[in-house]
C-alpha cells in the first residue's frame, strides 16, 4: 500500500513539474492560432482591397479607353467627310475645328456632327458649304427631334427636289421647321410631303 501511495505521489509531483511546461505550450499554441486570425483576416481583407482595387481599375480603364475610342470615331467620321465633300483637302481642318465645336456648344456630338457633314458632302456641296449648311441642319434637327445626319439628309434631299441651291438651305429649313410646329405635323412627314409635291411638280411639267 506504501508503495502505491509512493507512486500515485511520484506521479503527481511529476505532473505539477510537467505543468508548467504544458501551460506554457497551450499558451503557445493560443497566440499561433490568434496570430493565424490575424494572418488569415489581413489575407481576407487584402483579397477583398484587390478585388474592389480591380474594379476601380476596370472603371479607370473603361473611362480612359471611352475618350480614346469617341477619338478614333471622330477621325473615321472625318474620314469620310474628306471622301464625299468637294476641296476637303484644303479646308479639312475648317471642317474638323466645326465639327468639334459643334461637339461641344450642342447637344449633339462632334461625331454626329461629322455625320450631318458627310450627307451634305454627299449632296454635293464641298467643305466651305458643308460648314455653312451644318447650322441651319443642326437647328432643323433640334426643332424637329432628329438625329443631326437625318435633318441634313432631310435638308439637302428638299433643296434636290426643288432645284434650290445650298445658299438657300436657311431658309428651307427654317421653314420646314416652322411648318412642322404650325400644322401639327413633324418634320419627317412633311419631308415626305413635300418629296412627293415635288414629284408630282416635276411631272407636271
Amino acid at each position: 500500500m506504501a508503495d502505491k501511495n509512493m507512486r500515485l505521489n511520484l506521479m503527481i509531483d511529476a505532473v505539477n513539474r510537467t505543468k508548467p511546461a504544458t501551460d506554457e505550450v497551450l499558451t503557445g499554441l493560443k497566440r499561433l492560432e490568434s496570430g493565424i486570425n490575424s494572418v488569415s483576416r489581413a489575407a481576407d481583407k487584402m483579397v477583398s482591397m484587390g478585388m474592389q482595387l480591380g474594379m476601380v481599375g476596370a472603371a479607370i480603364s473603361a473611362a480612359a479607353i471611352f475618350p480614346i475610342k469617341a477619338a478614333a470615331d471622330f477621325e473615321r467620321q472625318l474620314s469620310k467627310v474628306r471622301a464625299v465633300t468637294a476641296g476637303a483637302t484644303d479646308n479639312f481642318k475648317l471642317l474638323k475645328d466645326t465639327a468639334a465645336d459643334l461637339g461641344r456648344t450642342t447637344r449633339y456630338t462632334a461625331v454626329e456632327a461629322a455625320q450631318g457633314m458627310t450627307f451634305l458632302g454627299m449632296a454635293g456641296m464641298d467643305a466651305i458649304d458643308v460648314v455653312k449648311a451644318i447650322g441651319p441642319a443642326l437647328r432643323l434637327a433640334a426643332a424637329g427631334g432628329l438625329e443631326l445626319a437625318e435633318a441634313a439628309d432631310i435638308a439637302t434631299n428638299v433643296l434636290k427636289t426643288f432645284g434650290l441651291t445650298t445658299d438657300q438651305l436657311v431658309h428651307v429649313t427654317d421653314v420646314l421647321a416652322n411648318t412642322a410646329t404650325s400644322a401639327n405635323t413633324d418634320v419627317r412627314q412633311l419631308a415626305e410631303a413635300v418629296k412627293y409635291a415635288g414629284a408630282a411638280a416635276a411631272a407636271a411639267g
